[in-house]
């Protein structure tokens, strides 16, 4: 009767279930209650959705994880049974699960499975949290909506981004996993050459994606933590509240990192091109402050000009009863003393003040 009626609730407000789901955390037991493949129990997903070939040829859909740990040999490999003989590239996902599963919790005979609630420190669910939690994140779409599609940047740099929030960007872990890439194929990052290349890897956890996004950052002045996917990027970049005349920028900002980082991958990929840190950073400030000046042909400045002042670290026009302290920071490389800084503020005093 309980689940029916939660099952009632999940139905006329699917939301309220993806809160639920979004702050639920199984803690193993003895793995009597966990299903092998539906419960996210390892890894950042079930298992049927990070390996859904090997799904769908399994003997044991609807077995619990202690059932398969029961029948493992004694050398810790875990019985898997399929219907068939498994193609050369699924032998390869059947070698990835193995791998992940290696990193699974040890299992604790005698305890219970449970679950805990992230959204309380108790680790206790309870209705006002998940109250608190369904109204934070019931604006988040909406805000990630109008910040990917209300945006100066070209149409097609939109859709991208769109992609990439969605997780549906073709990386050669993909490729790899639909067979369109053979299991020989190199899927490594081709920025770092370490890891392998997801979505959120390639446009953000990659060491050199990341270096990308800490000097754009820091161009704005902003301390941040870095997230652990596309996803989470874009929601905080959509929640980050700034005065209404840098929106136009700020929004641009995040679209043409990730387009600027995808087209240097193609770039290598198929035209053999070369890593170029300074030279991507550069090319990614052109492209925001030429977005932002099509966006804006009424705008009297350069792309030169906007390129150099729109992303000042620091500016900062503090008003005492003494007098007027300006103190400028970051506008130029070289700019060493005030003195030097007070110049060039004075001759962009008007965009300054436009963006500030």
């Amino acid at each position: 009767m309980v689940w029916r009626d939660i099952l009632k609730v999940a139905f006329k407000c699917p939301q309220l279930l993806e809160v639920f789901k979004a702050n639920s955390k199984i803690t193993i037991g003895d793995g009597r209650l966990i299903s092998f493949w539906l419960d996210q129990w390892v890894g950042g997903d079930c298992l049927k959705n990070l390996f859904p070939r090997l799904y769908s040829v399994s003997m044991q859909q609807g077995i619990s994880v202690a059932v398969i740990k029961s029948r493992s040999t004694g050398s810790g490999e875990w019985d898997l049974s399929f219907r068939r003989a498994l193609f050369q590239w699924e032998v390869e996902e059947l070698r990835k699960m193995k791998e992940l599963l290696q990193t699974a919790p040890e299992l604790r005979y005698g305890v219970v499975d449970g679950l805990s609630w992230a959204a309380d420190r108790s680790g206790i669910f309870t209705v006002s949290s998940a109250y608190k939690w369904s109204e934070l994140t019931s604006t988040m779409p909406a805000k990630v909506v109008e910040l990917i599609w209300k945006n100066a940047a070209p149409p097609k740099v939109q859709f991208f981004a769109w992609l990439a929030w969605k997780g549906r960007i073709k990386t050669s872990t993909y490729l790899q996993r639909i067979g369109i890439l053979s299991a020989n194929s190199d899927a490594n990052c081709v920025f770092c050459r370490k890891e392998r290349e997801t979505v959120s890897h390639v446009l953000l956890c990659c060491s050199f994606s990341w270096r990308v996004w800490s000097n754009i950052i820091g161009w704005w002045g902003v301390s941040w933590v870095q997230p652990g996917s596309v996803v989470g990027l874009i929601q905080w970049w959509a929640g980050f509240r700034c005065k209404n005349r840098l929106k136009v920028i700020w929004k641009i900002i995040p679209l043409a990192v990730l387009w600027s980082l995808w087209k240097l991958r193609n770039e290598i990929i198929f035209n053999e091109s070369q890593l170029d840190f300074g030279k991507l950073c550069d090319l990614i400030k052109t492209r925001v402050a030429m977005w932002f000046r099509a966006f804006s042909p009424s705008f009297c400045y350069s792309v030169d000009d906007l390129r150099m002042i729109c992303f000042c670290r620091a500016v900062v026009v503090n008003c005492r009863c003494v007098g007027i302290t300006i103190l400028v920071g970051g506008l130029a490389e070289g700019l060493s003393d005030l003195s030097a800084a007070a110049v060039v503020f004075n001759q962009f005093e008007g965009l300054l003040l436009y963006l500030i």
